[in-house]
């Protein structure tokens, strides 16, 4: 289920990805139409966005995680990528730390997330050195669109 919510004064949309029996994600048309919708609001238009879904919306450099991705990442870009308000959009899925973004916005930030059960072998340095330990990411979203983040890690147990 997809929800719209204010953050202190940050928009963050939240979108599933899962597909029924499959390890790929997908938005769907009925979720696409949705953020479209949800885009075009006009009160809260301006505010700073930040997405998150599941899986990641570009491929990561692994043949294997790419290959169980976002199916419909172009037509996720194409309504995000002319939104000035848009900061982050933020996944999870292959359980590790990734950082990048898009060719055609390298001001918004795509931020993986590291799982908080297990790794999977990191196609990017860990800036903790500590990549096969379960972890997360703490991020501070300010009203002024800023999004400040850091990784964490904690010992298995």
């Amino acid at each position: 289920m997809a929800a719209d919510l204010l953050v202190q004064g940050v928009r963050v949309l939240l979108l599933s990805s899962h597909r029924v029996g499959s390890a790929a994600g997908a938005l769907g048309s009925l979720q696409l139409q949705w953020l479209a919708q949800r885009l075009r609001c006009s009160e809260r238009r301006d505010l700073p966005l930040v997405v998150a879904l599941h899986h990641p919306p570009i491929a990561i450099g692994d043949a294997g995680m790419d290959a169980i991705s976002l199916l419909d990442q172009a037509g996720h870009e194409e309504l995000l990528r002319p939104h000035r308000a848009l900061r982050a959009l933020l996944f999870g899925h292959i359980h590790q730390h990734w950082q990048g973004a898009w060719a055609t916005r390298p001001d918004v930030l795509l931020l993986g997330c590291p799982s908080t059960l297990c790794s999977f072998k990191a196609v990017q340095p860990c800036p903790l050195d500590r990549a096969d330990n379960p972890g997360g990411r703490l991020l501070d979203l300010t009203p002024d669109g800023a999004v400040q983040y850091r990784v964490l890690r904690w010992s298995s147990i």
